[in-house]
């Protein structure tokens, strides 16, 4: 492979794994299940999309502790 093959393929990767590299800069909380969806799913355009929901939600508050 020539090096513009090379570069061409890095890109493509890099762009699929878009979704899991932006959870592990964010250090998001989801980041595992952000990455095995993208690794599995990513291919379709929906994977791909939900993988970058995923990455922005914030986690589920628990309800409020009562102190006795």
């Amino acid at each position: 492979m020539t090096s513009g093959a090379w570069l061409v393929l890095i890109m493509l990767l890099v762009g699929y794994f878009l979704p899991s590299i932006v959870a592990a800069i964010f250090n998001s909380h989801n980041f595992w299940k952000i990455y095995l969806l993208n690794l599995f799913v990513g291919w379709s355009g929906i994977g791909w999309v939900a993988c970058f929901i995923l990455v922005f939600t914030l986690p589920g508050k628990s309800a409020p502790q009562v102190k006795a």
